[in-house]
Order: C-alpha cells, then structure tokens, then sequence
C-alpha cells in the first residue's frame, strides 16, 4: 500500500496523531522504530540515537531538532531530524525521517514532511535536501521521496560502499512567506 491510497486509513492517521518536539521518553521508541523497519545498520542507528542524544542533553545546540508524530497515549510513530545546513544562508538537511512500520503507508510519513515544510516557511529557507542510499533496502524510501515533491539532484557512485551510491535529493522551497498549508497540500500565494 502507497502513502494515502487508502483515504480511511490515511485520515484516521492524520485525525488520532498530534505532532510534538521530541522528548527524553521518546528515545526508547525511536530506538525500536528504527530497528524494527529493518532499513537501518545498527550503525546507523546508533548514529540516529546520538543525534537524539545531542538535542536531548544540550538545549544550547543549534544543529539539530526533532519532532514525532505521536498518538493520543503519547506513543511516537514516526520521527523527522532535521537542521540547517552548515555555511548557508537558507538551506536544511532532513538528517532522519522514520515511520514504524505498522503506521508505514498511512499518510504519517507525508503529515511529518508538511509539518516540516511549515517549520521551514517560518525560517524563510529555500531549500531542503536528503542524502540517501541507492542500497535494495531504501527503495521504498526514495520512492517516499519523489511522491513527496523531491527531484534527485547528485549521485556520487559507490559512495558508501560499491554499488551504493549516495543520493542527494532536493526540494525548492517556496521563496515568498505566504505558504499556506491546507488538506495535505503546500500551495504558493502570490501578493
């Protein structure tokens, strides 16, 4: 099943799950999140728990933030990591975006991309790039991507290891404040 083909499940989703700033009680479902969807190394999430750990212990730092889209028992089902790209004037890295995979094709995924585009339109930034694997396992996700407005931008061949190639994957942002978020649809006003 595809993101939001089945439109009961797709607003049950997005009706019973509220969108919050990840806390301390959250790291133990995240960790199982990601080990559960079976996409992931266990270096890699290791990798995603330290970013946690890092916006967790120190409230000073500026390079990552986090969110989850939990339900009503406050129980998170999906998660977005995601920060400004170092040296530039507006652009971002969604770092990690992972749905459990009893939510997965439920629309979750797609509400944590607009509730990040929303964020984003209030920072006026003007671009949003994800770095991905071309490995078997983040076919899906690449997938989740482009039905998402994202276009390839890069490929650096056998980047993390022959035949996987890093991807980099990006999506103009729109340049004027008006972006109003409407029934799951970014629409640009013009003045």
């Amino acid at each position: 099943m595809s993101a939001c083909t089945q439109s009961d499940r797709c607003a049950a989703a997005n009706d019973t799950l509220t969108i919050r700033s990840a806390t301390d009680s959250d790291k133990k479902f995240i960790g199982a999140m990601l080990a559960e969807t079976n996409a992931f190394t266990s270096e890699e999430t290791a990798c995603a728990l330290e970013l946690l750990d890092i916006y967790l212990t120190n409230p000073r730092q500026t390079d990552y933030d986090f969110f989850c889209a939990v339900t009503p028992d406050n129980t998170p089902r999906g998660y977005v990591c995601y920060g400004k790209a170092p040296f530039t004037d507006a652009v971002f890295y969604l770092y990690w975006i992972a749905v459990h995979p009893d939510s997965q094709g439920t629309g979750v995924g797609h509400m944590l991309m607009l509730h990040l585009e929303k964020l984003l339109a209030a920072q006026n930034a003007r671009m949003l790039l994800i770095e991905t694997a071309s490995k078997q396992t983040y076919e899906n996700t690449r997938k989740f991507y482009l039905r998402n407005g994202f276009s390839e931008y890069s490929r650096i061949k056998d980047f993390y290891r022959v035949s996987d190639d890093r991807i980099t994957y990006g999506k103009a942002l729109p340049a004027d404040t008006q972006t109003v978020i409407r029934t799951g649809i970014v629409r640009r006003t013009m003045s």
